[in-house]
C-alpha cells in the first residue's frame, strides 16, 4: 500500500500545483478546455469573435486591438455554484502571481 501511496500523492500534489498556477498565475488551460470543445465555434459566433485565447498568451498585442472577455460565458458549462462564481469575479480583479511567488507556497 505504502508504494502505490507515494506515487499517487506525488501526483496529487503536482495537479494542486498546477491548477495554483492555472488560477492565481498565468498557466496556460488547454486541458480544461478539452471537455467543452465542441461548444466553442459555438461560443465564439455568439460573441462575434474569430478566436479564443487567454489574454496572458500574447507576446504583443496592438492597443487598438478589439479584446472581449468570454470568461463567464466559458465558466457556464461547467455550471459553477455561486461560492464558485464569487471566486471567478474577484479573481478578475487581481492581478496574477507569478511562477515563483506561486511555487514558494506548496499549499
Amino acid at each position: 500500500m505504502l508504494k502505490r501511496s507515494k506515487p499517487l500523492k506525488k501526483k496529487g500534489s503536482q495537479g494542486q500545483q498546477r491548477m495554483h498556477l492555472q488560477g492565481f498565475g498565468t498557466a496556460p488551460v488547454h486541458e480544461m478546455l478539452e471537455p467543452i470543445k465542441d461548444n466553442l465555434p459555438e461560443l465564439a459566433a455568439a460573441n462575434q469573435v474569430d478566436m479564443i485565447v487567454s489574454k496572458w498568451e500574447f507576446d504583443y498585442i496592438a492597443t487598438d486591438a478589439e479584446v472581449k472577455d468570454i470568461t463567464d460565458q466559458l465558466v457556464a458549462f461547467y455550471n459553477p455554484g455561486p461560492k464558485q462564481l464569487e471566486w471567478i469575479r474577484q479573481m478578475k480583479d487581481k492581478t496574477p502571481l507569478s511562477e515563483e511567488e506561486i511555487l514558494a507556497h506548496p499549499d
